[in-house]
């Protein structure tokens, strides 16, 4: 009966013989991932040394998958494989990726091979684009890297994920800060002022007095139809955001939901959004958007910003965004949770992020009196 044969991935003894030359060659039999057994040799000056050169070798090879990607691979082939995969995400989601692999990722570590992709080189690498261009773009080149690098796991060409253990990248988070009543109106005044000596369709005031009265996104403002109004009601549901296309040139479209699939939502708009919506659906524009670009196309959210970016420059209020607006309501509204329902995302979420936190402690005398000293004590 003949020796059974070996496992897949792994090898024999290993034997070392002198050559001619003067140097020794060292020799084992290495069952390949296609079942096949073959010999593999490497050369060293002393036994030791080719011995040591084949264990390397072996080790290496052994985390081979088919002929695709081994641990000999290089990065920029595993990318391009893992590129591939992003088909099912939001065309800006795939952008973006694309962008941090081609302008970060790559150009640092595209020529290593996976196993030089060390958890000390990834927090080399990320610690240089921290410094060049800022935590928030080396926050999404370590997630491209790590989704990179989970597919060679996937694909057994490495045994662990180098950029698990980096060390995570954290910045200072800014504390929320949202209009007083007194800034909103400044900001109302010098928005009217600019539409006033403005050449271009005035509706920066509508779009604006909109996002107050709903707290949405600009995105989700933008993409709003009037299918999703219902004056008579007086709601809006929010079912969309504006997204740009990935391919370049990148344009705006409707995305048919919101940032998140699960903050689709219906909203119940105060009496000045009312206002708003019905003087549009009279005077505005005909077009099944709410607000279409000059050419009933859908808007794109960065002409908006420039816009207001003009309308507050000179004022001191230079620091208001649109997602200010988002800010403001959910510091009105005060409580997380139902801050959360309005804006469309989790309790913590909004508290971290959305609601300005009050200079002045909650009033708590009343329980606090309960710990005061007993009569006579």
């Amino acid at each position: 009966m003949g020796r059974p044969p070996l496992p897949v991935g792994t090898w024999g003894d290993i034997s070392v013989h002198a050559t001619a030359s003067g140097r020794h060659e060292a020799r084992a039999r290495y069952r390949d991932y296609d079942g096949v057994t073959r010999y593999a040799r490497r050369v060293g000056d002393t036994p030791r040394k080719a011995k040591a050169a084949l264990t390397q070798a072996l080790a290496n090879r052994a985390h081979t998958v088919g002929e695709e990607i081994t641990a000999d691979s290089r990065l920029t082939d595993l990318a391009a494989m893992w590129a591939d995969t992003l088909s099912d995400r939001s065309d800006s989601t795939r952008h973006a990726y694309r962008q941090s692999l081609d302008q970060h990722v790559l150009p640092a570590l595209g020529g290593r091979r996976l196993r030089e992709v060390t958890t000390q080189t990834v927090e080399r690498t990320l610690n240089t684009i921290t410094e060049r261009h800022g935590p928030a773009t080396a926050r999404r080149a370590r997630t491209v890297l790590s989704q990179v690098m989970a597919l060679a796991l996937r694909m057994d060409a490495l045994d662990r994920n180098p950029v698990t253990d980096s060390k995570q990248i954290s910045s200072p988070k800014p504390e929320p800060r949202a209009l007083t009543a007194a800034e909103l109106e400044q900001v109302r005044d010098a928005v009217a002022a600019h539409e006033a000596k403005s050449r271009s369709k005035a509706d920066l005031a509508d779009v604006v007095e909109t996002q107050i009265a709903t707290g949405a996104r600009i995105g989700e403002v933008l993409a709003l139809r009037w299918e999703d109004v219902d004056l008579d009601a007086g709601t809006v549901t929010i079912a969309g955001t504006v997204a740009l296309t990935a391919e370049p040139p990148r344009r705006p479209f409707r995305q048919d939901h919101p940032k998140t699939s699960s903050s689709r939502r219906t909203l119940r708009l105060p009496d000045f959004g009312v206002a708003v919506l019905l003087r549009r659906s009279v005077e505005g524009p005909q077009s099944d958007l709410v607000f279409p670009s000059s050419r009933d196309t859908v808007r794109d959210t960065g002409g908006v910003r420039k816009s207001l970016r003009l309308a507050l420059k000179g004022t001191g209020l230079e620091w208001v965004s649109t997602h200010t607006f988002r800010r403001t309501v959910a510091t009105a509204l005060r409580d997380p949770e139902v801050a959360a329902a309005v804006l469309g995302n989790g309790p913590e979420i909004a508290r971290r992020h959305y609601v300005e936190r009050a200079a002045m402690a909650p009033d708590v005398r009343n329980v606090l009196d309960q710990l005061a000293p007993q009569s006579g004590a």
